[in-house]
């Protein structure tokens, strides 16, 4: 049987163990939310830089709204799920969603060690992923593609536009996501401050 002191000691412990986790899940997500903004920078700048490149070859006249065909619909649609708490496609599909704390944590500390250890680099990971992106700009186009309302031979490079926005959009989804998360922890954080307070009172 605890006495009163032992289980104000026990209770106190256990606040500040989840505060710990807490805090290590907020560091966690700031990582991904920092990196992930980064990259969203660097597709959107990609973006538009294909595209003003676009316009100067073609003429400020051939890609502008009045080419845009009235009976388009949005090709992807972003929705906030409340059951889940999350930013999902119209296809139901959630990007950038954290797993639990521990899984959280432990990818940071494996991250950060394999940096030590120079096993991996995150920069040249970005590389790759915007390789992958380039490869994958030839299969942008298809039946209802946009792309077709300018022309059957679009210039390559407004290809590569399209599908770095794209990825910005997927980028996009992941920072609202994070940044959902985030908030929920803060409000977790100052909750568990409130009860220390009190069990230290």
């Amino acid at each position: 049987m605890l006495s009163t002191n032992e289980g104000e000691t026990f209770t106190r412990d256990a606040i500040h163990n989840e505060l710990d986790e807490a805090y290590a899940s907020l560091l966690a997500l700031t990582e991904f939310y920092l990196t992930d903004h980064t990259r969203l920078t660097a597709h959107l700048k990609t973006a538009y830089l294909d595209f003003a490149h676009c316009k100067y070859v073609l003429g400020p006249s051939r890609l502008v709204q009045s080419q845009y065909d009235k009976r388009m619909r949005a090709t992807v649609t972003v929705r906030y799920d409340p059951e889940s708490g999350a930013f999902r496609r119209e296809s139901g599909e959630t990007v950038g969603v954290a797993e639990d704390t521990e899984s959280t944590t432990n990818t940071v500390r494996r991250r950060r060690k394999q940096n030590v250890n120079g096993a991996v680099n995150e920069a040249d990971d970005g590389d790759d992923d915007d390789r992958n992106l380039g490869n994958e700009s030839g299969n942008s186009t298809g039946r209802g593609d946009p792309l077709t309302w300018f022309g059957i031979l679009v210039p390559p490079r407004l290809r590569t536009a399209q599908t770095y926005f794209k990825a910005g959009l997927e980028d996009m989804i992941r920072l609202a996501n994070y940044r959902v998360q985030m908030d929920e922890l803060l409000l977790k954080i100052e909750d568990l401050k409130r009860r220390l307070g009190e069990a230290e009172a």
